[in-house]
């Protein structure tokens, strides 16, 4: 915590992320675009706070000053959250969501709990302090998780397997090839998303199922993965970094 410089007189929140740069062609108009490792829960709770903050107070201009140009959201979320956060972000008025989503409990906790009287948006959005920390292109993603994450319980490498082999906009694929297989519905995510202690760690039920997979691809011996990465491939805290090496180095890079 650090004093806010200027006139506000309080105390100011720093705010760490972890980012990645991704690569961007001419066509886009936005030409600097990361990767959120570390932090996405707390700009998705900040934005839904800030949204609805300027729904209450009728100020909602402010909210969309913070968009891009053509007033597409920042914050682009993967699949399976889009729809719910888009869905608020595009809202005109405070309105019940009837979504069981966890992004929609977090709008409908502000809508009923928070009192515009009491907050001020310039002053939240001033006392905020964002620090990002860029991420070399040959650094492990997963590594990083492990590394930042003190109570030594893993986080999910799922959304990082999931954004790699599928871009924003194979919907197609993301439909047949993980929807229905991963997200169908609440049971079947609740079923993935289970812990399940191996070692000192926790690790999701969908982390040690795409570890197994992998161990039965690399003994298939058309692919001839050698010993040595057999041996570097057997290791589950690196499950991520060994996909994209196995992917590049046996498949063509083809993912």
């Amino acid at each position: 915590m650090e004093n806010v410089p200027g006139n506000y007189e309080g105390r100011a929140v720093i705010q760490q992320f972890r980012l990645k740069q991704q690569l961007t062609d001419t066509s886009r108009t936005v030409g600097d675009v990361r990767t959120v490792i570390d932090g996405q829960q707390r700009l998705t709770t900040l934005s839904i706070l800030l949204k609805v903050l300027c729904l209450k107070n009728n100020s909602l201009k402010k909210f969309v000053d913070k968009r891009f140009d053509d007033e597409s959201n920042v914050l682009k979320h993967s699949h399976n959250d889009i729809e719910a956060y888009n869905t608020i972000m595009d809202l005109n008025s405070i309105q019940t969501t009837n979504r069981k989503h966890i992004i929609s409990f977090a709008y409908q906790y502000f809508v009923d709990n928070l009192d515009p009287g009491k907050i001020d948006f310039d002053i939240v959005c001033h006392a905020i302090l964002f620090v990002g920390i860029d991420l070399a292109s040959d650094e492990d993603e997963q590594q990083i998780f492990d590394t930042i994450n003190s109570l030594g319980v893993r986080l999910t490498t799922a959304e990082l397997l999931k954004n790699y082999f599928l871009g924003r906009n194979d919907i197609v694929e993301y439909e047949k090839y993980w929807l229905n297989v991963f997200e169908k519905d609440d049971e079947t995510k609740e079923y993935w998303d289970r812990d399940v202690t191996t070692g000192r760690l926790k690790r999701t039920f969908i982390d040690l199922f795409f570890f197994s997979f992998l161990q039965i691809k690399i003994q298939d011996s058309t692919f001839k993965v050698n010993t040595d990465d057999k041996l570097a491939f057997s290791k589950v805290d690196k499950l991520f970094d060994s996909y994209k090496r196995y992917i590049k180095d046996y498949c063509g890079g083809d993912n």
